[in-house]
């Protein structure tokens, strides 16, 4: 997600350093969260990259690994939010 962000999220900033990404880990009972806020607007969308392509596979990795995982928008706040929850035990 971390990775997305980066790939992804900053070309449309005017600055990183106006609109930084920030990452986020919450540990709620049995359950990690996991968030990443970028500056860009547009939601993540999986993709099926080609046999030998070095990239356009991070969704799918989350999608294996995490029990739920999604992305939204803040009304009248710029970027999004990548989530993932696993669980712990």
């Amino acid at each position: 997600m971390l990775t997305n962000a980066l790939q992804h999220g900053l070309p449309q900033a005017p600055s990183p350093a106006e609109r930084p990404i920030r990452l986020g880990l919450m540990h709620v009972g049995p359950r990690i969260m996991a968030a990443v806020a970028d500056p860009s607007d547009q939601l993540p969308v999986a993709r099926d990259p080609g046999w030998l392509a070095e990239n356009g596979r991070g969704l799918h990795v989350i999608a294996c690994l995490a029990d739920q995982w999604g992305s939204c928008t803040t009304p009248g706040q710029p970027g999004k939010v990548v989530w993932a929850t696993f669980t712990t035990q």
